[in-house]
């Protein structure tokens, strides 16, 4: 059973799909930043949570930009948060993916090595290795 919505095109899916994972990493980020500044600057933090109950989450873009303007240093950092976040859910998302490709890429040059091994030329190169792809 297929999913397609008539007229859609794939890239518009994926676009959408984005669009969604980037304001849930804005708000897990903005959570991640309140819980920092919980320890180390609680007059910040009051000041996030504050800007956050008067500022939508929905267009993180705009969200930035706000903050941007009243708290400079506070968006940077939650730039950086956010980039940090958006690295470990891709991590999170895809560790199946990213094995795989880490384990294709081991068992090549393990082949490449044994077949050196066994026919007594020099080792076989990585290139050499994926020629049969």
């Amino acid at each position: 059973m297929s999913m397609e919505v008539p007229g859609e095109a794939p890239l518009a899916k994926e676009k959408g799909v984005s669009k969604v994972l980037v304001k849930y990493i804005n708000y897990v980020s903005v959570k991640q930043l309140l819980l920092q500044l919980d320890h180390e600057n609680p007059m910040q933090k009051q000041f996030l949570e504050d800007f956050a109950h008067t500022h939508s989450l929905e267009d993180p873009h705009q969200f930035v930009v706000e903050l941007l303007r009243e708290h400079r240093d506070l968006a940077e950092r939650l730039m950086d948060v956010q980039e940090i976040v958006a690295g470990q859910f891709q991590f999170k998302l895809l560790p199946e993916y990213v094995n795989a490709v880490m384990m294709d890429s081991k068992l090549d040059l393990y082949r490449a090595h044994l077949a050196s091994r066994i026919s007594g030329w020099p080792d076989v190169t990585v290139a050499d290795a994926h020629a049969d792809d």
